[in-house]
């Protein structure tokens, strides 16, 4: 979420609550004076209503960020679907791939047998 402005942390949560159970609301802050760099990350899950299932993920990630606008306290949000770092997927498959190679099984040549005249 970008333009999060003065807004905290209870304004997200208490806003995405209407979407679903919201289980985490942060504020992204500068690494040296943690104050607050105007962005935030909120994560939430669909909720189940009364009246049939619950919608998938994808359901509720059309329905966040296909709205118009998201505007709390006057505060008007640029929200968009946080997707992992390209970088940081292809270091996850590297990862994953020097851990096969490390517990592989060595391979065992066989030694020639000796010819018998």
């Amino acid at each position: 979420i970008k333009g999060v402005g003065t807004l905290g942390e209870h304004h997200l949560k208490d806003y995405f609550e209407q979407f679903g159970d919201v289980s985490e609301a942060s504020l992204v802050r500068d690494k040296k004076t943690q104050r607050p760099r105007g962005m935030a990350f909120v994560s939430i899950r669909p909720r189940k209503p009364e009246d049939g299932p619950a919608p998938s993920i994808d359901e509720l990630i059309d329905k966040i960020t296909s709205a118009d606008s998201h505007n709390i306290k006057g505060v008007e949000l640029d929200v968009q679907e946080a997707l992992p770092k390209p970088d940081e997927e292809k270091k996850d498959v590297e990862e994953k791939e020097d851990a096969g190679e490390a517990g592989a099984a060595p391979t065992v040549e066989e030694a020639p047998e000796p010819e018998m005249d």
